[in-house]
């Protein structure tokens, strides 16, 4: 019984920390090391100012903390205990360029966090839809 016990408390342990894991790309981590850490999406089709409401709505909708919500807009997302994403966004008519330096994994490695900026930019372009509606 006791080995019963054992086996299924280390399958729950391991369970649960690989599901916490995070899968950070080789990209993220290149871009950083080659400073690249500012990045344009372009091709949004409204005014300067429903594309920054859009951009609050979707930091807000992800789970960013909003830091400073002027012109740049500055933002944080701390996924304990990797990572801890930076970003500040230039909102200007018809795009975006998004800064993501100081963004750290591990508390040390620089990165570019792409996949969190994928999964904003999905929300952005939806509230952008919802807007021009």
């Amino acid at each position: 019984m006791k080995k019963i016990i054992t086996l299924v408390s280390f399958s729950l342990f391991a369970l649960l920390f690989s599901a916490c894991s995070t899968i950070i790309s080789d990209e993220s981590y290149a871009k950083a090391t080659r400073g690249e850490t500012v990045l344009e999406y372009g091709g949004f089709s409204c005014s300067k100012e429903a594309l920054k409401n859009a951009v609050m709505l979707s930091l807000q909708e992800r789970g960013w903390t909003i830091v400073d919500s002027n012109n740049p807009i500055k933002a944080q997302l701390v996924e304990f205990p990797r990572q801890n994403a930076k970003i500040s966004i230039d909102v200007q008519k018809g795009k975006l360029v998004i800064d993501t330096k100081g963004s750290l994994v591990d508390g040390n490695k620089a990165y570019v966090p792409l996949r969190y900026l994928d999964y904003l930019l999905v929300s952005v372009r939806k509230h952008v839809m919802q807007a021009s509606k």
